[in-house]
């Protein structure tokens, strides 16, 4: 029981620190730490949903299928409405009634259907497809190491080769599961299939975080050979994998570096805040890097054109509006998670919601138990 506790919140604080990065990057715009920070953080996320990746030897895969739906594809439907919803309140602000329009809503409803790059939970239709390749990966690697393996790199130069000849977003981000596919594979294999290793490095904290911090460094050195102009580092966004040879294997050494820093550093607060990920990703960059810009900061934000990309102010302007996010983000997932549209998010009606419900079932009940009893009395009086 303690081992599974640790497990899940190192996983939490992995996720922490991947959408504190996503935030940090894109509240930054330009900077030193962009190839960083973008080497993993998407990634990441890939990676640690194969670390969680449960697939039973006989579990067919319509069951699979339906719960990864629930898993992802209804709380991403319910993300792309609140990003509406906040679409409309900017208006509003901004008093663009104008935009209020049909054709508005017609755009909303083609990107909510076929999930372009629009939203900013955009990944989330990709990590889907992409748990969904990764199935017949893992059936294969219960017959043959190797078979998985390979199916995983097909998968992985297949959407390479598509990123360099069509360059070109798929419906549902497939482009991007193509790859992300690989990362999830990655993420089960080092947590399934190679225990021993696992068990050796995770024995101890420090051990773990020296581990982590010596493949962040080897991810540092890969990405100082390709970071010749900025788009060498892998950002699924744009579709940037280029040099692949050295930009994949950066990414995988920065996805494992940071969950083994993540497991020696996992506490209480980090993996809280790691369980509401999706809430600050719509907060960092639909609210808050975008109010800060405009309303908030406005005369700061101005300011930092000026300054060279490795300004402490540029830092500090990021740094400031990413923690106003992460605190919009948790105010967003408790507004949701105690309100009745939790249902969207996988979690269970709040008791309070039930009460009545169960107050008048359990009144049924009694009536339908006393009714029986004042029946037969009925009849013995009838007899009499």
């Amino acid at each position: 029981m303690e081992n599974k506790s640790k497990r899940l919140a190192y996983i939490d604080t992995a996720k922490f620190l991947a959408i504190f990065a996503v935030a940090f990057a894109h509240i930054s715009e330009t900077g030193i730490a962009i190839p960083l920070l973008y080497s993993f953080h998407l990634p990441l996320f890939f990676f640690l949903s194969g670390v969680t990746l449960h697939i039973d030897k006989d579990r067919k895969f319509g069951d699979y299928l339906v719960k990864k739906i629930k898993s992802y594809v209804m709380p991403l439907f319910f993300v792309d409405l609140i990003y509406y919803c906040v679409e409309l309140i900017f208006f509003a602000v901004d008093h663009n009634y104008a935009a209020i329009n049909y054709d508005s809503l017609k755009n909303f409803f083609y990107c909510f259907f076929s999930q372009e790059r629009y939203y900013s939970a955009w990944f989330l239709s990709a990590l889907f497809f992409a748990v969904l390749f990764a199935y017949p990966m893992v059936k294969l690697t219960y017959k043959n190491k190797i078979s998985g393996i390979l199916l995983s790199l097909a998968l992985l130069f297949f959407g390479l080769f598509y990123n360099k000849e069509v360059n070109k977003t798929l419906p549902w981000n497939m482009d991007a599961a193509f790859v992300g596919s690989f990362f999830v594979y990655c993420g089960y294999f080092f947590h399934h299939e190679l225990p021993k290793a696992k068990a050796y490095i995770e024995e101890n904290r420090f051990k773990a975080l020296g581990v982590g911090f010596m493949l962040q460094a080897v991810n540092v050195l890969l990405l100082s050979v390709a970071n010749h102009d900025y788009g060498t580092h892998l950002e699924m966004w744009a579709r940037w994998y280029r040099p692949f040879y050295l930009i994949i294997p950066s990414a995988l050494f920065g996805c494992i570096g940071i969950t083994l820093i993540s497991y020696a550093i996992s506490n209480k607060v980090f993996s809280t805040i790691g369980k509401m990920t999706l809430f600050i990703l719509i907060s960092q960059q639909d609210i808050a890097m975008r109010a800060a810009k405009t309303y908030w900061f406005k005369d700061w934000y101005a300011s930092l054109s000026t300054l060279p990309v490795d300004s402490y102010q540029r830092s500090l302007y990021a740094l400031t509006v990413t923690l106003i996010a992460i605190l919009i983000g948790m105010a967003l997932y408790y507004i949701v998670r105690y309100s009745p549209f939790c249902i969207f998010y996988n979690y269970p009606l709040k008791d309070f919601y039930l009460k009545p419900f169960k107050k008048k079932q359990a009144e049924e009940e009694a009536l339908a138990d006393i009714a029986p009893t004042e029946e037969k009395r009925a009849q013995e009086e009838k007899k009499q």
